[in-house]
């Protein structure tokens, strides 16, 4: 007589689970360290955050122009300018204003379009920015359309390229700002 032994030794669904979510979360862990370094999250962060900032003015543009009774199209367009302001150092950006009292810098705040001329908003970054821009040099103005302009209003004829770099890491992004002022990012 043959006797067949029964062996039960096996693992239970909620053991295979632990140790399948254990490699995930390992896994996970690894791949963004082997990916990313610091300087990299931080060039990410901050090549979105200019450009949400590129269209936030060119949305305060369009918006204030619907506060405001202009008497001309050409008014709108040369006399009430958005945009911002690259520093010498390359480490840093303010959001600016130009219209018929000159340029002013401003701090957006929500709401209605009111604003201090003695505030500065000054983004300091572990990131430097290089501008290649044929109309207007270090800075970047938007008209009422949302379109790249100089400091008269004319628009620009070339696209707007603004690159970043990390202080920490090889990695560079570039923002192409078009003649239309369609703002794209690049990694």
């Amino acid at each position: 007589m043959t006797f067949i032994k029964n062996n039960n030794e096996a693992f239970t669904i909620f053991e295979l689970l632990v140790v399948i979510i254990l490699l995930g979360i390992l896994s996970g862990l690894i791949a963004t360290k082997l990916l990313f370094n610091s300087g990299s999250y931080e060039l990410f962060a901050e090549a979105n955050s200019l450009k949400s900032t590129i269209n936030l003015l060119q949305t305060y543009a369009a918006r204030y122009y619907e506060q405001k009774e202009y008497y001309s199209n050409q008014v709108m367009r040369d006399k009430d300018l958005w945009g911002l302001v690259f520093g010498p150092e390359k480490n840093h950006y303010g959001l600016i204003r130009k219209n018929d009292e000159g340029e002013k810098n401003i701090d957006l705040v929500p709401g209605p379009v009111y604003y201090n001329e003695n505030l500065m908003t000054s983004h300091k970054k572990n990131v430097s920015y290089e501008i290649t821009n044929r109309c207007s040099g270090s800075k970047i103005l938007f008209n009422a359309l949302g379109k790249p302009v100089d400091s008269n209003g004319k628009q620009c004829d070339h696209n707007i390229i603004i690159t970043l770099t990390g202080k920490d890491s090889k990695q560079n992004a570039k923002i192409v700002i078009t003649r239309t002022g369609h703002a794209q990012l690049f990694f």
